[in-house]
Protein backbone atom coordinates (compact mmCIF):
# COMPACT_ATOMS: atom_id res chain seq x y z
CA UNK A 1 0.00 0.00 0.00
CA UNK A 2 1.34 3.40 -1.01
CA UNK A 3 1.25 5.76 1.98
CA UNK A 4 3.06 8.58 0.16
CA UNK A 5 0.12 10.10 -1.68
CA UNK A 6 0.72 13.52 -3.33
CA UNK A 7 -2.22 15.22 -1.62
CA UNK A 8 -1.14 13.98 1.82
CA UNK A 9 2.46 15.04 1.19
CA UNK A 10 1.40 18.55 0.19
CA UNK A 11 -0.99 18.95 3.13
CA UNK A 12 1.67 17.90 5.63
CA UNK A 13 4.24 20.08 3.90
CA UNK A 14 2.10 23.19 4.40
CA UNK A 15 1.33 22.27 8.01
CA UNK A 16 5.01 21.77 8.83
CA UNK A 17 6.05 24.95 7.02
CA UNK A 18 3.59 26.97 9.10
CA UNK A 19 4.90 25.34 12.27
CA UNK A 20 8.50 25.98 11.19
CA UNK A 21 7.85 29.66 10.40
CA UNK A 22 5.97 30.16 13.67
CA UNK A 23 8.89 28.69 15.61
CA UNK A 24 11.39 30.80 13.67
CA UNK A 25 9.53 33.97 14.66
CA UNK A 26 9.62 33.08 18.37
CA UNK A 27 13.04 34.48 19.28
CA UNK A 28 12.66 33.67 22.97
CA UNK A 29 12.16 30.00 22.07
CA UNK A 30 15.15 30.15 19.73
CA UNK A 31 17.35 31.57 22.51
CA UNK A 32 16.17 28.88 24.95
CA UNK A 33 16.90 26.14 22.40
CA UNK A 34 20.39 27.55 21.78
CA UNK A 35 21.05 27.48 25.52
CA UNK A 36 19.91 23.84 25.64
CA UNK A 37 22.27 22.98 22.79
CA UNK A 38 25.20 24.68 24.53
CA UNK A 39 24.56 22.67 27.69
CA UNK A 40 24.16 19.35 25.88
CA UNK A 41 27.08 16.97 25.40
CA UNK A 42 25.63 16.18 21.98
CA UNK A 43 24.40 19.42 20.34
CA UNK A 44 22.76 17.41 17.56
CA UNK A 45 20.08 16.45 20.09
CA UNK A 46 18.76 19.99 19.80
CA UNK A 47 18.61 20.28 16.04
CA UNK A 48 15.19 21.41 14.84
CA UNK A 49 13.23 18.17 14.29
CA UNK A 50 11.39 19.92 11.44
CA UNK A 51 14.65 20.23 9.54
CA UNK A 52 15.20 23.29 7.35
CA UNK A 53 12.81 25.36 5.31
CA UNK A 54 14.56 24.29 2.11
CA UNK A 55 14.23 20.65 3.10
CA UNK A 56 10.51 21.01 3.73
CA UNK A 57 9.93 22.81 0.44
CA UNK A 58 11.88 20.32 -1.70
CA UNK A 59 10.78 17.01 -0.11
CA UNK A 60 9.07 14.71 -2.61
CA UNK A 61 7.70 11.17 -2.77
CA UNK A 62 11.07 9.59 -3.55
CA UNK A 63 13.04 11.39 -0.83
CA UNK A 64 10.34 10.66 1.75
CA UNK A 65 10.30 6.95 0.93
CA UNK A 66 14.11 6.79 1.16
CA UNK A 67 14.06 8.61 4.48
CA UNK A 68 11.39 6.24 5.79
CA UNK A 69 13.50 3.21 4.94
CA UNK A 70 16.59 4.75 6.58
CA UNK A 71 14.60 5.53 9.72
CA UNK A 72 13.31 1.97 10.06
CA UNK A 73 16.82 0.62 9.50
CA UNK A 74 18.69 2.86 11.92
CA UNK A 75 16.29 4.44 14.41
CA UNK A 76 15.46 3.14 17.85
CA UNK A 77 12.14 3.09 19.65
CA UNK A 78 11.84 3.79 23.35
CA UNK A 79 8.70 2.46 25.02
CA UNK A 80 7.70 3.72 28.47
CA UNK A 81 5.58 1.55 30.75
CA UNK A 82 4.59 2.77 34.18
CA UNK A 83 2.59 1.52 37.10
CA UNK A 84 2.52 -1.75 39.01
CA UNK A 85 2.37 -4.86 36.85
CA UNK A 86 1.07 -8.07 38.39
CA UNK A 87 1.68 -9.83 35.08
CA UNK A 88 5.49 -10.09 34.83
CA UNK A 89 5.22 -11.26 31.23
CA UNK A 90 3.88 -7.88 30.09
CA UNK A 91 7.29 -6.50 29.00
CA UNK A 92 7.82 -9.62 26.88
CA UNK A 93 4.45 -9.07 25.24
CA UNK A 94 5.44 -5.53 24.32
CA UNK A 95 8.68 -6.77 22.78
CA UNK A 96 6.71 -9.37 20.81
CA UNK A 97 4.45 -6.66 19.41
CA UNK A 98 7.55 -4.77 18.25
CA UNK A 99 9.10 -7.86 16.67
CA UNK A 100 8.86 -6.41 13.16
CA UNK A 101 10.99 -3.40 14.13
CA UNK A 102 14.78 -3.90 13.82
CA UNK A 103 16.25 -4.27 17.31
CA UNK A 104 19.76 -4.11 18.71
CA UNK A 105 21.26 -6.16 21.50
CA UNK A 106 19.37 -4.32 24.21
CA UNK A 107 15.89 -4.93 22.87
CA UNK A 108 14.37 -4.24 26.28
CA UNK A 109 15.88 -2.27 29.11
CA UNK A 110 13.94 -1.82 32.33
CA UNK A 111 14.96 1.40 34.06
CA UNK A 112 13.19 2.01 37.36
CA UNK A 113 13.42 5.68 38.24
CA UNK A 114 13.50 5.31 42.00
CA UNK A 115 17.02 6.67 42.40
CA UNK A 116 17.59 9.49 39.92
CA UNK A 117 21.18 10.17 38.92
CA UNK A 118 22.56 13.62 39.61
CA UNK A 119 22.96 15.55 36.37
CA UNK A 120 26.56 16.67 35.83
CA UNK A 121 26.85 20.07 34.18
CA UNK A 122 29.97 21.51 32.54
CA UNK A 123 31.80 24.45 34.04
CA UNK A 124 30.13 27.85 33.77
CA UNK A 125 30.01 29.31 30.26
CA UNK A 126 29.36 32.90 29.19
CA UNK A 127 28.23 32.93 25.55
CA UNK A 128 27.16 35.89 23.40
CA UNK A 129 25.75 35.46 19.90
CA UNK A 130 24.16 37.76 17.35
CA UNK A 131 21.05 37.17 15.29
CA UNK A 132 17.95 38.54 13.63
CA UNK A 133 16.39 39.99 16.79
CA UNK A 134 15.25 43.47 17.78
CA UNK A 135 15.79 43.05 21.52
CA UNK A 136 18.34 41.15 23.57
CA UNK A 137 17.37 37.69 24.82
CA UNK A 138 19.01 36.57 28.04
CA UNK A 139 19.03 32.95 29.27
CA UNK A 140 20.64 31.95 32.58
CA UNK A 141 20.71 28.32 33.72
CA UNK A 142 21.24 27.34 37.37
CA UNK A 143 22.00 23.79 38.52
CA UNK A 144 21.73 22.28 41.99
CA UNK A 145 17.96 21.85 42.13
CA UNK A 146 16.25 18.71 43.51
CA UNK A 147 15.78 15.76 41.19
CA UNK A 148 12.49 14.04 40.41
CA UNK A 149 11.18 11.45 42.88
CA UNK A 150 12.13 13.66 45.80
CA UNK A 151 9.90 15.49 48.27
CA UNK A 152 12.37 18.39 47.91
CA UNK A 153 10.91 18.93 44.43
CA UNK A 154 7.97 20.59 46.17
CA UNK A 155 10.37 23.10 47.70
CA UNK A 156 11.96 23.66 44.31
CA UNK A 157 8.61 24.58 42.82
CA UNK A 158 7.83 26.99 45.64
CA UNK A 159 11.27 28.59 45.25
CA UNK A 160 10.65 29.00 41.53
CA UNK A 161 7.36 30.81 42.18
CA UNK A 162 9.24 33.16 44.48
CA UNK A 163 11.99 33.73 41.94
CA UNK A 164 10.20 34.32 38.65
CA UNK A 165 7.13 32.18 37.90
CA UNK A 166 4.51 34.61 39.16
CA UNK A 167 3.64 38.28 38.99
CA UNK A 168 4.52 38.59 42.67
CA UNK A 169 8.00 37.08 42.14
CA UNK A 170 11.27 38.87 42.76
CA UNK A 171 12.27 38.94 39.10
CA UNK A 172 8.94 40.31 37.91
CA UNK A 173 8.72 42.98 40.59
CA UNK A 174 12.37 44.05 40.35
CA UNK A 175 13.40 43.77 36.68
CA UNK A 176 10.09 44.45 35.01
CA UNK A 177 8.12 46.64 37.42
CA UNK A 178 10.67 48.65 39.42
CA UNK A 179 13.58 48.97 36.95
CA UNK A 180 11.60 48.58 33.74
CA UNK A 181 14.44 46.66 32.06
CA UNK A 182 12.53 43.63 30.84
CA UNK A 183 9.62 43.29 28.45
CA UNK A 184 9.38 39.67 29.53
CA UNK A 185 10.97 37.70 32.38
CA UNK A 186 10.26 34.18 33.60
CA UNK A 187 11.83 31.23 35.39
CA UNK A 188 11.19 27.52 34.83
CA UNK A 189 12.07 24.66 37.17
CA UNK A 190 12.87 21.34 35.46
CA UNK A 191 13.14 18.52 38.01
CA UNK A 192 14.28 16.00 35.37
CA UNK A 193 17.22 18.25 34.40
CA UNK A 194 17.60 19.45 38.02
CA UNK A 195 17.84 23.12 37.12
CA UNK A 196 16.09 26.47 36.98
CA UNK A 197 16.24 28.45 33.74
CA UNK A 198 15.65 32.20 33.78
CA UNK A 199 14.74 33.90 30.50
CA UNK A 200 14.33 37.61 29.85
CA UNK A 201 13.72 39.88 26.86
CA UNK A 202 15.46 43.19 27.52
CA UNK A 203 16.95 46.23 25.83
CA UNK A 204 20.51 45.49 24.76
CA UNK A 205 21.81 48.40 26.83
CA UNK A 206 20.44 46.80 30.01
CA UNK A 207 21.32 43.16 29.21
CA UNK A 208 24.39 42.86 31.41
CA UNK A 209 22.82 44.85 34.23
CA UNK A 210 19.73 42.62 34.02
CA UNK A 211 21.95 39.56 34.46
CA UNK A 212 23.49 41.16 37.54
CA UNK A 213 20.03 41.92 38.96
CA UNK A 214 18.99 38.29 38.44
CA UNK A 215 21.99 37.17 40.48
CA UNK A 216 21.05 39.70 43.18
CA UNK A 217 17.54 38.23 43.47
CA UNK A 218 18.94 34.73 43.97
CA UNK A 219 21.21 36.12 46.67
CA UNK A 220 18.15 37.68 48.34
CA UNK A 221 16.50 34.24 48.39
CA UNK A 222 19.62 32.77 49.99
CA UNK A 223 19.65 35.41 52.74
CA UNK A 224 15.88 35.54 53.24
CA UNK A 225 15.94 39.21 52.23
CA UNK A 226 12.47 39.43 50.67
CA UNK A 227 8.99 40.61 51.69
CA UNK A 228 7.32 38.31 54.25
CA UNK A 229 4.27 37.85 52.03
CA UNK A 230 6.36 36.50 49.11
CA UNK A 231 6.72 33.01 50.61
CA UNK A 232 3.06 32.83 51.57
CA UNK A 233 1.85 33.89 48.12
CA UNK A 234 4.19 31.40 46.37
CA UNK A 235 2.96 28.60 48.64
CA UNK A 236 -0.66 29.50 47.93
CA UNK A 237 -0.05 29.66 44.17
CA UNK A 238 1.50 26.20 44.16
CA UNK A 239 -1.31 24.72 46.23
CA UNK A 240 -3.89 26.26 43.88
CA UNK A 241 -2.06 24.83 40.86
CA UNK A 242 -2.15 21.36 42.40
CA UNK A 243 -5.89 21.65 42.98
CA UNK A 244 -6.49 22.93 39.43
CA UNK A 245 -4.61 19.98 37.98
CA UNK A 246 -6.90 17.61 39.84
CA UNK A 247 -9.96 19.44 38.50
CA UNK A 248 -8.93 18.92 34.87
CA UNK A 249 -8.98 15.32 33.61
CA UNK A 250 -6.42 15.89 30.84
CA UNK A 251 -4.00 17.70 33.15
CA UNK A 252 -4.57 15.06 35.80
CA UNK A 253 -3.64 12.23 33.43
CA UNK A 254 -0.54 14.09 32.25
CA UNK A 255 0.51 14.81 35.84
CA UNK A 256 0.05 11.17 36.86
CA UNK A 257 1.99 9.98 33.81
CA UNK A 258 4.97 12.20 34.59
CA UNK A 259 4.90 11.20 38.24
CA UNK A 260 4.88 7.50 37.39
CA UNK A 261 7.63 7.85 34.79
CA UNK A 262 9.73 9.52 37.45
CA UNK A 263 8.95 6.78 39.95
CA UNK A 264 6.56 9.02 41.87
CA UNK A 265 3.89 7.60 44.12
CA UNK A 266 2.57 10.58 46.12
CA UNK A 267 -1.15 11.24 46.02
CA UNK A 268 -2.48 14.76 45.56
CA UNK A 269 -3.51 14.79 49.21
CA UNK A 270 0.00 13.85 50.30
CA UNK A 271 1.55 16.53 48.08
CA UNK A 272 -0.76 19.17 49.53
CA UNK A 273 0.10 17.97 53.04
CA UNK A 274 3.83 18.31 52.39
CA UNK A 275 3.39 21.86 51.11
CA UNK A 276 1.91 22.82 54.49
CA UNK A 277 5.17 21.64 56.11
CA UNK A 278 7.39 23.76 53.86
CA UNK A 279 9.51 26.21 55.82
CA UNK A 280 11.30 29.31 54.60
CA UNK A 281 14.70 28.20 55.90
CA UNK A 282 14.51 25.18 53.58
CA UNK A 283 13.88 27.51 50.65
CA UNK A 284 16.90 29.60 51.62
CA UNK A 285 19.13 26.51 51.85
CA UNK A 286 17.90 25.35 48.46
CA UNK A 287 18.65 28.75 46.93
CA UNK A 288 22.16 28.42 48.35
CA UNK A 289 22.68 25.33 46.18
CA UNK A 290 21.91 27.15 42.95
CA UNK A 291 24.99 27.50 40.75
CA UNK A 292 25.14 29.43 37.49
CA UNK A 293 26.13 27.09 34.65
CA UNK A 294 25.34 29.16 31.57
CA UNK A 295 24.73 32.77 30.72
CA UNK A 296 23.59 33.03 27.10
CA UNK A 297 22.97 36.39 25.47
CA UNK A 298 21.47 36.80 21.99
CA UNK A 299 21.99 40.35 20.70
CA UNK A 300 20.79 42.10 17.52
CA UNK A 301 23.04 41.58 14.51
CA UNK A 302 23.50 45.36 14.28
CA UNK A 303 25.46 45.27 17.54
CA UNK A 304 28.02 42.76 16.34
CA UNK A 305 31.50 44.30 16.71
CA UNK A 306 33.03 45.34 13.39
CA UNK A 307 36.07 43.50 12.09
CA UNK A 308 39.29 45.43 11.48
CA UNK A 309 38.61 45.43 7.73
CA UNK A 310 35.07 46.76 8.19
CA UNK A 311 36.28 49.52 10.49
CA UNK A 312 38.83 50.66 7.93
CA UNK A 313 36.45 50.60 4.97
CA UNK A 314 33.41 51.88 6.86
CA UNK A 315 31.36 48.95 5.58
CA UNK A 316 28.98 47.06 7.83
CA UNK A 317 28.61 43.31 7.46
CA UNK A 318 25.02 42.17 6.95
Amino acid sequence: QDHFLPNIIETERQNLLMEYLAGSNDKSLYAADRAEALLSEDPSEWLNPLGTREGLETADKTSLRDAWVRMLSAAGIRVYMYGSFDDCSLPDKVVHELASVPRGREALKLRPARHPAVVKYPEMRDVTEYGDVELAHLVMVFSGMPAYMSVAVLLGRILNYMLGESQQSLLFMEIRERLGYAYYVDSVYDSMAQRITVTAEVDSAQAEESAAVIMEQIERLRKGDYPPELFKSALKLYQNDLLQVRDDLEDCLEFDSHECLGGGSLSSEEVLHFTTLAAEDYIQKLAGRMKLRLKYLLLPESERPKTAEESKSGEVRL
